[in-house]
């Protein structure tokens, strides 16, 4: 087994994803780039991610980590291991609960396997300023 990582093909935050049990195929809902919040400190009830790298086989330790504006690690998930018997497309599908951000600004998903940065996606934190009327 050569433990090769092909190209990353998709890096998803969205509101959960569902799997089917039958086609074994992923559906992302809500899938999103960017948060609101009135204020902050501010904690996101829930959210997933959804990885799907093509050409993997091997053996795989990965993590997931998100990083404030300053590069600082906010929360992270993982070790998680993976394993390819055979060249295929591998998904990875992962759910976080009350993530937790000090401060609006961009943020970075990462996603890390075998120690390094496969993939990285943007999440932008605005403050929303309180409406008058």
């Amino acid at each position: 087994m050569s433990n090769r990582i092909g190209p990353v093909i998709a890096f998803l935050v969205c509101d959960q994803v569902i799997t089917c049990k039958n086609t074994l195929k992923s559906t992302c809902v809500g899938i999103f780039d960017t948060i609101n919040s009135m204020g902050f400190p501010f904690a996101r009830p829930e959210m997933a991610i959804f990885a799907r790298i093509a050409d993997v086989d091997g053996y795989h330790v990965g993590r997931i980590e998100i990083r404030d504006p300053e590069d600082k690690v906010l929360d992270k998930i993982g070790p998680f291991e993976c394993q390819q018997a055979k060249t295929a497309t591998l998904e990875i599908v992962l759910s976080m609960v009350n993530v937790a951000f000090e401060r609006p600004g961009v943020h970075q998903l990462q996603l890390y396997l075998d120690g390094h940065m496969v993939a990285s996606s943007k999440l932008i934190l605005n403050l929303l300023s309180q409406k008058v009327g």
